[in-house]
């Protein structure tokens, strides 16, 4: 496979997740999630909503449909080291409702409306 289309399978691959792992926020509690993947009971990748995907030493960010390669391991090219991260993406797919290969992390965060920021910051 060419590296173009690796990554534009990863972009997929991310996207079917985000659908799978979204979670209804309320007015003012915005939830962001993260997925850990685990292979013999040892945690080798992650996978968050702020597009962190990490799986060993190798760590890619996906932004608007795009790609950045952060790292890869010394002695891998990047084609290789993309293959394994789409590899990984479809594992998780694949046992999203497993437990024991896919734990689900989910972080709320409380937003305040500017009205009442405003009186807080009065005080």
């Amino acid at each position: 496979m060419k590296t173009e289309a690796v990554k534009e399978s990863i972009i997929n691959n991310y996207k079917i997740l985000s659908a799978k792992s979204k979670v209804k926020s309320d007015q003012n509690v915005i939830t962001t999630w993260g997925l850990n993947y685990k292979k013999n009971d040892k945690q080798i990748g992650f996978v968050s909503e702020l597009g962190f995907v990490q799986r060993k030493k190798a760590k890619i960010e996906i932004k608007n449909d795009e790609i950045s390669m952060l790292k890869k391991p010394f002695f891998s090219t990047w084609n290789r080291t993309l293959k394994n991260i789409n590899k990984m993406l479809e594992d998780i797919i694949a046992n999203v409702n497993n437990r024991d290969v896919v734990s689900k992390k989910y972080v709320k965060i409380l937003c305040f409306p500017k009205d009442f920021w405003d009186k807080l910051s009065k005080r």
